[in-house]
């Protein structure tokens, strides 16, 4: 018991790996950039891509899940299908969605300057 103790005095950020809301998160996937937000009370998710004009840029109340490694996030209308989830590990902020994309998140809304 000692052992698991000092352990966890040497590497508190094990021992704690909660998230401090709110939170924002930039996710890129293919042609799709999704702008998360995190909140204990109210998430949302704002979607930006090349494709599905219907939808983009507005803000879509968004349904999240977090458990130990992975946080869950799943949007309804978001303009390309009817229901989207994304899967973000919490680790790497490596990230997937149910149209088989996988990408990377960023902390922080990104700003997107320039376009070919």
């Amino acid at each position: 018991m000692i052992k698991i103790l000092s352990f966890f005095l040497l590497f508190p950020s094990l021992a704690s790996d909660e998230i401090v809301y709110p939170e924002e998160l930039t996710c890129e996937m293919g042609q799709h950039i999704y702008f998360i937000f995190l909140d204990r009370n109210e998430s949302w998710i704002k979607t930006n891509n090349a494709i599905a004009q219907k939808n983009q840029n507005k803000r879509l109340k968004a349904k999240i899940e977090i458990n130990e490694n992975t946080i869950y996030v799943e949007a309804k209308k978001t303009g390309v299908v009817d229901n989207i989830f994304i899967y973000i590990n919490r680790s790497s902020l490596g990230a997937g969605n149910n149209l088989n994309l996988s990408g990377q998140c960023f902390k922080g809304f990104k700003k997107y300057s320039k376009q070919f």
